[in-house]
């Protein structure tokens, strides 16, 4: 009988531990990215551009960047992704030839990025590693 116990007592702890060894496994800082399509891309701008009508207040160049680069985050946040493991995926995963404006990741590589990434990368939106996949992208 105690070795029912000590295995079932085993078991508890296991499928407790659960959640925290799958967490682990995956890297910091690497979440979920978006998933493509042309309406997930559209949704996306569309949620972008109801925040940022929500703010009309008069304000400066360097507070309009940084809130424009906040915003996309934010939203990508809201929906459950995160934007660095999005752009990331976008910038590495995109289908080279063809016709970019058919790709929903180029859309979403060229509407977040009339912001340069440079802004991204200096606010610690997108990590050094993403700014050199897009960077990469828009230099063909």
């Amino acid at each position: 009988m105690n070795i029912r116990r000590a295995l079932f007592t085993l078991l508890v702890i296991v499928l407790a531990m659960a959640p925290y060894t799958a967490a682990a496994s995956q890297p910091a800082g690497e979440g979920k990215a978006m998933p493509f399509n042309d309406q997930s891309v559209f949704n996306y701008f569309k949620n972008v551009e109801e925040q940022e009508r929500e703010t009309n207040k008069p304000m400066t160049e360097e507070e309009y960047t940084s809130r424009k680069c906040a915003l996309f985050a934010t939203v990508m946040k809201q929906a459950g992704y995160d934007f660095d493991a999005t752009v990331k995926s976008a910038a590495a995963n995109l289908v080279k030839g063809g016709d970019p404006l058919r790709n929903p990741r180029f859309k979403f590589l060229a509407g977040v990025f009339q912001v340069h990434p440079r802004e991204f990368l200096e606010r610690k939106l997108i990590s050094q590693e993403t700014y050199q996949a897009v960077m990469a992208v828009f230099e063909q």
